[in-house]
C-alpha cells in the first residue's frame, strides 16, 4: 500500500506574494486534486510530534533561534529567503513531523512507501542554520528518526532537486551510516554541489554530488542518474531509501536551466523499484517532497505569471521612479536578474508568459526598468521592441 501524507495547515503560512515558497504549493496537493478515486493509496494526516526530534539533526540553539524569532523581531531567518512569520516555528516542525509518522506505518508494516507532500522544504537548512527557504532539514530528521526509533542501520538520501542539497550533506558530513546522494544544475545556489565534496572523517567517501549542466534533457539526465543511483546503492547496500524529491529540474522553472519534462520524472520515480527488486534496499522508500515546486510560484504557469507581472507593474505604477525591492522579486524569481544571460532570460520571459496580457504586463515593465537606466534590462526591452 502506498501512503500519500498531506496536512492542509501547511498552507497557513503566508510569505508573501513574490516568494515562489508559497500556501499554494501545499492546496493544490491536496489529495483529491491529486488522486482523484484511484485506489491503491493510503491518505494520511499527521500531527507535530514534540519538538525533540529537531534535536536529530540541528542544534539546540538553532532549534532555540527560530523558536523566538517572531518575538524578537526578526524578518527573516538567514540573509533574505526564508521569512520570519508568527508561525514559522510551528509549521517547520510540522512540516519535519510528516516523515516520521510515515516511517513509523512503513516501518510497522501498514505501508510499503509513502509520498510526504509537505512544506516549507528542508535540504538547504543545515545543523546551524536556515538557507534558501528551508528551515528544518525535513529529510535528515527522518532519516535519524528510522534509525534511533526503529533501528535502521544505513540510510540512502537521494536528492534530485535541481539546487544541490547542501543542508542535508552537512548534518551527516562525518557519519557513515548515512550515504547523501545529490544530483543538481552545476553552479546553482547555493554553489556547494561540487564533485570533490565527498565527507570528511569516517564520513568520507559517504557523501556525492552530481553537477549537471545547465541545459540537460531528460534522455541525458537519466543516462547519468540510474546507473549511479544503482551502483552507489548495491556498494552501500542502505536498508532504508529517502528521496528528496524537489521538481525544479523542469524545463518551465524560470530559475534553473535543466530541461526535464513530467516524463522524465515518471521515469526516476520508479527507480526504487528497481533496487528493491534487486534486494539492494530491505525497506520500502520514503520520498519527501512537493511536486508542486514544480508548477506553482517555483514555476510560473499562466495564473503565477499574471500575478506577478501585475503585482510589478502596480509597484511600478505607484513609484515609477523608486522601484520597490518587492517589486525587483519578480524579475529575481524568473531568473532575468542575471547580467551574463540577460538574452537568455528575456527568452524565458517570453516563454512562460503565457497570455497576451502577461505579455502586455512584462513589455510594460521591461520598458520602465530600461527608462530608469537599468541597463542590464535592455536585452528584455529589446526582446519586445
Amino acid at each position: 500500500m502506498f501512503g500519500y501524507f498531506w496536512n492542509a495547515e501547511l498552507a497557513c503560512r503566508r510569505v508573501g506574494v513574490t516568494c515562489p515558497e508559497v500556501p499554494d504549493r501545499c492546496r493544490v496537493l491536496a489529495p483529491q486534486e491529486v488522486f482523484g478515486s484511484a485506489n491503491g493509496i493510503q491518505v494520511g494526516s499527521f500531527e507535530s510530534r514534540e519538538g525533540d526530534i529537531l534535536s536529530l539533526a540541528h542544534d539546540a540553539a538553532y532549534i532555540a533561534e527560530v523558536r523566538d524569532a517572531h518575538s524578537w523581531g526578526r524578518r527573516y531567518l538567514d540573509a533574505g529567503d526564508t521569512l520570519v512569520t508568527p508561525n514559522v516555528f510551528e509549521q517547520s516542525l510540522l512540516a519535519a513531523s510528516a516523515g516520521c509518522e510515515a516511517l513509523d506505518q512503513i516501518m510497522n508494516g501498514r505501508l510499503a512507501s509513502a509520498f510526504c507532500a509537505i512544506r516549507p522544504p528542508g535540504h538547504h537548512a543545515n545543523p546551524r542554520r536556515a538557507m534558501g527557504f528551508c528551515v528544518f532539514n525535513n529529510a535528515a530528521v527522518a532519516a535519524r528518526y528510522a534509525q534511533t526509533r526503529h533501528g535502521v542501520r544505513s540510510v540512502l538520501i537521494v536528492d534530485w532537486d535541481v539546487h544541490p542539497g547542501n543542508g542535508t550533506q552537512e548534518v551527516f558530513w562525518n557519519d557513515p551510516s548515512v550515504f547523501t546522494l545529490s544530483f543538481h544544475q552545476a553552479d546553482l545556489f547555493p554553489e556547494s554541489g561540487r564533485s570533490d565534496l565527498v565527507g570528511e572523517g569516517a564520513g568520507k567517501g559517504f557523501s556525492r554530488n552530481v553537477p549537471l549542466p545547465p541545459g540537460t534533457d531528460g534522455c541525458e539526465y537519466l543516462k547519468v542518474f540510474e546507473p549511479v543511483v544503482t551502483g552507489v546503492a548495491r556498494a552501500f547496500q542502505p536498508e532504508l531509501l529517502l528521496i528528496s524529491a524537489g521538481f525544479d529540474a523542469h524545463a518551465r522553472d524560470p530559475v534553473a536551466r535543466m530541461e526535464l519534462t513530467e516524463e522524465d520524472f515518471r521515469t526516476e520515480l520508479p527507480i526504487y523499484e528497481v533496487l528493491v527488486h534487486t534486494s539492494v534496499i530491505a525497506a520500502s522508500p520514503l520520498i519527501i517532497g512537493n511536486p508542486a515546486a514544480g508548477r506553482t510560484s517555483g514555476m510560473a504557469n499562466e495564473t503565477i505569471v499574471q500575478r506577478y507581472a501585475t503585482e510589478f507593474a502596480t509597484y511600478l505604477a505607484k513609484a515609477p521612479y523608486d522601484i520597490p525591492e518587492d517589486a525587483l522579486q519578480f524579475f529575481i524569481v524568473h531568473g532575468v536578474v542575471d547580467v551574463d544571460h540577460s538574452r537568455e532570460a528575456a527568452e524565458d520571459v517570453v516563454r512562460l508568459a503565457t497570455t497576451d496580457r502577461d505579455l502586455q504586463l512584462v513589455r510594460w515593465t521591461a520598458e520602465n526598468m530600461v527608462k530608469l537606466k537599468l541597463a542590464k534590462f535592455e536585452a528584455i526591452y529589446d526582446h519586445y521592441a
